[in-house]
């Protein structure tokens, strides 16, 4: 399983007893996922391969002030650092699940 870090990349304000969110892909698909204590998103296997993320990817995510949504896309450069990744301020990267924790 994979999964999205967005603590690392860019503020969490949902509020603390609404962990889930609406999330946007590529335009054309929508999920409600659980966001965890450590802001992490897990991402099923099933789901990775039909969105076509795989690990080590690199994705854009824009959140909505005014509703618990985020809109994530795979960026242009997939070669950034990850400290280019956190300088970005939008930015995630596709991690192991089972690394991660």
């Amino acid at each position: 399983m994979i999964g999205l870090f967005l603590g690392q990349t860019m503020p969490i304000e949902l509020p603390k007893a609404n962990r889930e969110c609406f999330i946007h892909i590529r335009d054309a698909m929508s999920y409600t996922v659980e966001i965890t204590k450590d802001n992490l998103i897990r991402i099923p296997d099933i789901l990775s391969a039909e969105l076509g993320f795989s690990l080590g990817d690199i994705l854009v995510c824009v959140m909505y002030k005014d509703r618990p949504e985020i809109s994530m896309a795979k960026h242009s450069d997939q070669t950034l650092t990850d400290e280019q990744i956190s300088a970005a301020g939008n930015l995630t990267r596709v991690v192991s699940i089972e690394a991660a924790e």
